[in-house]
């Protein structure tokens, strides 16, 4: 269950643009899912011991198969600059 917005739950899962470490599986699966990106990557290397082939073809999978995320997606830049007089 998408624990961040529940009533969103029509969203596809997706290849993340945003949370993007090699190609986005795992910034993806926890965008849908509404977890932390750090704790996918983090279980995905604790199954990749005792499930190396078949984790790998399946990341591998995952990338070629999802969509990636849409641009217009993103929210819009809400930070400060970091230096303001330049």
């Amino acid at each position: 269950m998408n624990t961040m917005d529940p009533l969103n739950q029509h969203r596809p899962l997706t290849l993340s643009q945003r949370d993007k470490k090699i190609m986005g599986v795992c910034g993806g699966i926890a965008e849908y899912m509404g977890w932390d990106a750090t704790a996918v990557r983090i279980v995905a290397v604790l199954l990749l011991f005792p499930l190396h082939l078949t984790l790998v073809i399946a990341y591998l999978i995952l990338g070629a198969v999802l969509p990636k995320e849409p641009v217009s997606d993103y929210p819009p830049q809400t930070q400060q600059p970091r230096y303001p007089n330049e």
